[in-house]
């Protein structure tokens, strides 16, 4: 596989903004991020996948 960027340091989010109704792009640098519990979910009857979730360090 040939990936055409170069790692700066921040990652690609998406959230929901409540008070606008709309998502937000926006990057975040990877130290600022905070890892939460890791799930599982199923998809379709024998498909499954795996969930990594993480929030902004402090929130």
């Amino acid at each position: 596989m040939y990936v055409d960027t170069t790692w700066d340091g921040k990652v690609p989010c998406v959230y929901f903004d409540t008070e606008s109704g709309s998502l937000v792009k926006v990057e975040v640098p990877f130290e600022d991020l905070e890892k939460i519990k890791e799930t599982v979910r199923q998809i379709h009857t024998s498909k499954y996948i795996r969930i990594v979730e993480y929030e902004l360090a402090g929130s």
